[in-house]
């Protein structure tokens, strides 16, 4: 980026009143924490699947299926808020969040192939899976494999929504009032 462009772009941010960044800013931010919490199981899992990682005995499969799971249930629940109550209410405005969109929703259906075929994997191992008789490890091959199959739409997904909500985006649209509304959906 050309000095300009950074000059253009820092008297833009420069614009808004810190109270303006706060009302404005409020969805970027419960965005990004939601994020940071998916962005902690995912290095959870994927740490695990590292070549210097220990070696997964029992204990640690038992752990990654259990932090596996919980990441496609919560990330699968997130999407399905974000679906039938946020984005629309955002696509009125902002086409970024309407369902013909090329890049959030397209981005939301690759990601869920990658959490069902992930938790497809995980409940197979799952201790409480009666179908083996012994217990059968997670590979670290095949968990990275799944998670590299999905896991930069994935990471990409959650910055590019957290721009697109960000205080300058929501303020170019929106008025304080309607992001009170928004706010509290």
């Amino acid at each position: 980026m050309d000095r300009i462009s950074v000059a253009v772009k820092s008297v833009g941010r420069n614009q808004l009143s810190k109270e303006d960044r706060r009302v404005f800013g409020q969805l970027a931010k419960s965005m990004d924490y939601f994020h940071s919490h998916f962005r902690s199981m995912w290095n959870s899992l994927a740490d695990a699947c590292k070549p210097d990682a220990p070696a997964i005995d029992s204990a640690l499969s038992a752990r990654l299926v259990a932090t596996g799971m919980r990441f496609c249930t919560q990330l699968e629940f997130h999407h399905g808020i974000e679906e039938s109550v946020l984005y629309p209410k955002l696509s009125v405005k902002m086409s970024a969040f309407l369902p013909g969109d090329v890049t959030l929703l397209a981005q939301h259906k690759t990601i869920h192939q990658g959490l069902e075929e992930l938790s497809a994997y995980l409940r197979q191992l799952s201790p409480s899976n009666s179908s083996h008789s012994n217990s059968v490890l997670v590979s670290k091959d095949q968990l990275k494999a799944i998670m590299d199959r999905f896991g930069e739409t994935l990471w990409n997904h959650m910055d590019a929504e957290v721009e697109a909500l960000s205080a300058e985006e929501m303020h170019r649209y929106w008025t304080r009032e309607e992001m009170r509304q928004i706010m509290h959906f």
